[in-house]
């Protein structure tokens, strides 16, 4: 069996805040600027932007904390380009890639100084930091890595993937059936490591010759067999719901989030029943994109605040923790169409789910969300009800088994962190037998010199 990592909760809750509108390529918005004063003053902003991060880098380049790895050479690379504002899709792997680190040498590659001084705060890994592309020979020639893990699908991971002397694979940030998990992005890594038998299916259906079996390796959730401190709960006799809603998304077709649509009528139903505890664990980006949605988290909040000042015993708790201690503390989780609901599914615990009320939304009717009552908004009153059926349904019960082995096989203790570890050594052995192998170059060729610098 494998030894869990012990991860602190608390020093890895969300350390930016959620009303940080920085533009990144997968998830983000950008802003439209019209045609007043906004956007005269752009240019100056860029400017002034450019000069604060380029002497940032300056200053944390002369830190012994960056400077002992400048130099040194790394097995594995975690690459984020990203600012802080999504860190969440980094925060999950500290656990997997620090059990990793006991057999070999790995880091988190930021391009930004701000990510960099948070990373490096919490966890125990080497951060290395570079500009960006003028800084990939450095990481090509001195870095050397065999591996790059890549957590999202930003543009900026286009620069390094041009490395051609180590394996690039898909690592996401959770599992599910948004429509991005099968898009033709996956076509530019060595390999997606998926969590299972699901993920392989959707890559079948939805990918135009791409060799699933080839191009893949299973991994189960290797989050679930790191341990997290949770906070002390108290009066156990109440049932936890976890309510672990989405953000409203970059575009209508992923506009998957609750909050405004269901959050108020359920919460209010909720923390009116004495024989619940409520634990409210939002997005990080929740409100950046639409504005009623931030209106609507900020009156959640209220209500929860007001709750436990009329009975402090009850222990609703607004959390932004690491997710982790959330799926042995929670007895149900109420959520989105959303990698959180899959995450849960590991568990094989009673799961509520929402029905997007943007009818654009896409869901696929092939996977586990279809074949469980999806929550209207009109629903949404009832919840107690709801949430009192899921709790003690058979049927249901037995189907949420069935499908967590669909999407995540072997679920013991320590197989997730074991598959984790040996597709990371997989990849390095045929990585090095590429590099060192003798490979035929035509005699019209040879004078271009070796094929792998």
């Amino acid at each position: 069996m494998v030894d869990r990592v012990s991860t602190p909760a608390a020093g890895r809750s969300a350390a930016t805040s959620t009303t940080e509108q920085i533009s990144d390529p997968e998830t983000a918005v950008t802003p439209a600027f019209g045609r007043g004063g906004h956007d005269a003053l752009e240019p100056a902003r860029r400017v002034r932007r450019w000069w604060n991060r380029r002497r940032a880098h300056h200053r944390l380049a002369r830190l012994p904390a960056y400077r002992r790895h400048s130099h040194r050479q790394f097995d594995v690379l975690l690459h984020f380009p990203d600012l802080p504002v999504n860190l969440y899709q980094v925060r999950q792997w500290y656990g997997p890639l620090e059990y990793l680190s006991r057999q070999r040498s790995v880091a988190v590659l930021c391009y930004e100084p701000e990510t960099a001084e948070i990373v490096r705060a919490e966890t125990s890994l080497p951060v290395v930091l570079i500009r960006g592309a003028a800084d990939l020979n450095h990481v090509r020639k001195v870095h050397r890595p065999k591996v790059i893990l890549y957590p999202n699908q930003n543009y900026t991971n286009f620069g390094i993937l041009g490395l051609n002397s180590c394996q690039h694979a898909f690592i996401c940030h959770g599992e599910s059936d948004k429509i991005y998990m099968a898009s033709n992005w996956m076509k530019v890594f060595n390999y997606d490591l998926v969590a299972g038998p699901a993920a392989k299916d959707r890559l079948r259906r939805r990918l135009f010759d791409y060799d699933v079996d080839a191009r893949t390796i299973e991994i189960g959730r290797p989050q679930i067999d790191v341990e997290y401190s949770a906070p002390i709960m108290p009066d156990r006799h109440r049932t936890t719901i976890l309510y672990a809603p989405t953000w409203e998304g970059g575009r209508t077709s992923m506009r998957y989030g609750s909050v405004a649509s269901h959050g108020i009528p359920m919460v209010e139903s909720l923390l009116g029943d004495p024989s619940f505890r409520l634990i409210y664990r939002p997005h990080p980006r929740t409100g950046i994109a639409v504005a009623e949605h931030g209106a609507c988290d900020l009156k959640i909040r209220q209500m929860i605040e007001a709750a436990n000042a009329a009975d402090p015993q009850a222990g609703h708790l607004i959390d932004n923790t690491a997710f982790g201690w959330h799926l042995t503390g929670a007895d149900l989780m109420i959520t989105d169409v959303s990698a959180v609901a899959y995450d849960w599914l590991t568990t094989a615990k009673p799961l509520v789910v929402t029905q997007p009320a943007e009818d654009s939304a896409v869901i696929d009717p092939t996977t586990f969300l279809a074949d469980l009552p999806l929550l209207n908004a009109d629903q949404a009153h009832d919840i107690v009800a709801v949430v009192r059926r899921a709790l003690t349904d058979p049927e249901q019960i037995a189907k949420m088994r069935n499908w967590s082995a669909y999407y995540y096989g072997d679920t013991t203790p320590g197989a997730s962190l074991n598959r984790f570890t040996q597709a990371v050594e997989r990849m390095i052995a045929e990585r090095d037998e590429w590099v060192h192998r003798k490979h035929p170059v035509p005699k019209e060729l040879a004078r271009i010199g070796r094929v792998v610098a």
